[in-house]
C-alpha cells in the first residue's frame, strides 16, 4: 500500500481516517467558535440541507424577471447555501457577466440571505472565463510548459483578487491533472 501523499490537507486526511471507524466521535482539530454552534442549534434539518445545494446564476437577471423572482424565494425562503456562476448559451455563443452586475447582484442576493451565500465559479483561466473585462489567461498547460511556477502564482493572485472584487469565494481550478 501506497503512503499517503504529503500536502495541506495531510493533517485532516488523518484525522478524518482516525474518526472514520467511530463516527460518533467528532472530528479532533477542528474548532468551531461558540457564535456557530449557538447558530447552527437553530437550524432545522430543512434548513441544513437548504445549505448543501447551489444555484447557478448568470449576472444579473433583470429584476422584473420569473427568473428573479425565483433567486428571491430560493434565498429567501428555500434558503439555499451558495450561488454558482455559470456562463449563457446562446446557440453557439457563450455570453459571459459584466463584472458590475454581477458584484451589485451578488451584494443584493446577500443581504435578502439569512445566512451568508458561498459563491463560486470554474476560473480555470482566470474570471475572463465567466466575466467580461477581466484579465484573460492562457490554459493552465501554457503555465506547465513555461517551467516557471511564478507565473503560475501570478495568475492565481490575479484570479483571487478580482474573483474577491466581485464577491467569489470559491475558486474552482484544478491542482493537478
Amino acid at each position: 500500500m501506497a503512503p499517503a501523499p504529503a500536502g495541506p490537507f495531510a493533517t485532516a486526511r488523518k484525522s478524518v481516517a482516525r474518526n472514520s471507524v467511530n463516527p460518533s466521535r467528532p472530528l479532533t482539530g477542528l474548532k468551531t467558535s461558540a457564535a456557530v454552534r449557538r447558530w447552527m442549534k437553530t437550524m432545522t434539518l430543512r434548513d441544513e440541507v437548504a445549505q448543501l445545494v447551489f444555484i447557478p446564476f448568470h449576472g444579473a437577471p433583470n429584476s422584473r424577471t420569473r427568473e428573479y423572482r425565483t433567486f428571491l424565494r430560493l434565498i429567501r425562503e428555500t434558503r439555499v447555501g451558495g450561488l454558482l456562476l455559470v456562463n449563457r448559451a446562446d446557440g453557439r455563443v457563450l455570453q459571459k457577466a459584466e463584472p458590475y452586475a454581477v458584484g451589485a447582484f451578488l451584494n443584493r442576493m446577500q443581504r435578502l440571505a439569512k445566512t451568508p451565500l458561498l459563491v463560486s465559479s470554474d476560473f480555470e483561466r482566470g474570471a475572463s472565463m465567466r466575466v467580461g473585462g477581466t484579465t484573460v489567461f492562457p490554459h493552465a498547460m501554457a503555465f506547465g510548459a513555461t517551467g516557471d511556477a511564478s507565473l503560475a502564482r501570478y495568475e492565481g493572485e490575479i484570479t483571487a483578487r478580482e474573483a474577491r472584487a466581485l464577491g467569489v469565494h470559491w475558486v474552482f481550478y484544478p491542482w493537478r491533472t
